[in-house]
């Protein structure tokens, strides 16, 4: 949705499970995914910066700031004729960050400063938690 302001939002909820019955071993395999994803950005035009070193410098093209959050929690659970709990066999929650400024320098080059921050827990032991950040400059040049 983008706003008279200039600003966007977005708000995206999906959900999906699967089942699977094996008979040779009698058991029902459950796998569930969720993930809630909300956003906001705002585009300026005429973007100064508000202080520091560069409050006199003024940005005359479009300027986009960015912000995603994201929460997926996928498990996969085995459900046994002979056993009354069910068993967790796989899966893990991902929690992602990821915001990012985008600056069209012109008509050919386009500018994006980006951070990605990822962590995910999981819900067996087979694995760790793990964690990773990506950071860094773009710069893409258009031939058209």
């Amino acid at each position: 949705m983008r706003m008279k302001n200039n600003m966007t939002a977005n708000v995206e909820y999906r959900k999906s499970r699967s089942l699977s019955l094996g008979l040779s071993n009698s058991q029902l395999a459950s796998q569930k995914d969720q993930a809630f994803v909300i956003g906001f950005g705002y585009r300026t035009a005429d973007f100064r910066f508000p202080f520091g070193l560069f409050s006199n410098f003024n940005l005359k093209n479009d300027l986009n700031f960015k912000l995603d959050v994201a929460i997926r929690d996928n498990k996969t659970v085995i459900y046994r004729a002979d056993v009354n709990d069910p068993e967790i066999s796989a899966g893990s929650k991902n929690i992602t960050f990821r915001p990012s400024i985008d600056y069209v320098i012109n008509q050919k080059f386009n500018l994006r400063l980006f951070y990605d921050s990822n962590v995910t827990k999981p819900y067996t032991s087979q694995t760790f938690v793990t964690a990773f950040t990506n950071f860094g400059v773009n710069l893409r040049f258009t031939i058209q």
